[in-house]
C-alpha cells in the first residue's frame, strides 16, 4: 500500500517562456493597413502626431484604436529600431514611418522645384524637418565657436560686431 503522507520529490521542469504581461499589442494588421492609408497620403504633412492618430483611427473599429502616446513611443520605437524580432508588425510600422517621411519630403522638393510660389513649400520644409531648417545654421558663426547667436549676451555681439566692422 503506497504511504501518502511522502512528500512528492519528483520535478517537473516546463519551458521557459517569457511572460509579456498586460494586454496584447495593438499593433497588427488592422492598424497597419489603416495607417499606410493615412501615411501615403501627402495631405498629412502638417498633421501633428494626434491628428495623424486622429486620422488613422477614424478608419478602425473601437477596439483597434489607439491612443496619442501610444502612437508616439511606437513611432519612437520605429525610428530607434528597437522593436523585438518576434515582432511581426513592428519593422512594418517602421517601413511605414520612414517611407512617409521620404514621401514628404520628395512632394516638398518637387514643389520647390516647380512652383512658382516656393517659398511656401521651402517654410513648410523648414519646420517639419530639423536637417532642412536653415535658420539655425545661419543663426551660427564661425566667431561664436559654433554656439548659437541667441545664447550670447548683447554685449558680445556687439563685441564681435565691433571686431568684423573693424577688420
Amino acid at each position: 500500500m503506497a504511504d501518502y503522507k511522502q512528500p512528492i520529490t519528483q520535478t517537473i521542469i516546463l519551458p521557459h517562456v517569457p511572460n509579456k504581461g498586460g494586454r496584447p499589442s495593438k499593433l497588427g494588421p488592422e492598424f497597419i493597413n489603416a495607417a499606410e492609408v493615412v501615411l501615403n497620403d501627402n495631405n498629412i504633412i502638417l498633421f501633428t502626431d494626434y491628428e495623424v492618430v486622429d486620422e488613422i483611427n477614424d478608419k478602425l473599429e473601437p477596439q483597434y484604436r489607439i491612443c496619442k502616446s501610444t502612437f508616439e513611443k511606437w513611432k519612437a520605437k520605429a525610428i530607434r529600431d528597437e522593436f523585438d524580432e518576434n515582432d511581426a508588425f513592428g519593422p512594418e510600422f517602421l517601413r511605414l514611418i520612414k517611407k512617409a517621411l521620404r514621401n514628404q519630403k520628395r512632394f516638398l522638393t518637387m514643389a520647390i522645384q516647380t512652383d512658382s510660389l516656393w517659398q511656401r513649400y521651402a517654410w513648410i520644409g523648414e519646420r517639419k524637418f530639423n536637417d532642412l531648417n536653415l535658420k539655425h545654421v545661419t543663426q551660427v558663426d564661425v566667431t561664436t565657436n559654433g554656439e548659437s547667436l541667441n545664447k550670447l549676451s548683447d554685449n558680445d555681439l556687439d563685441n564681435e560686431l565691433t571686431k568684423l566692422l573693424d577688420k
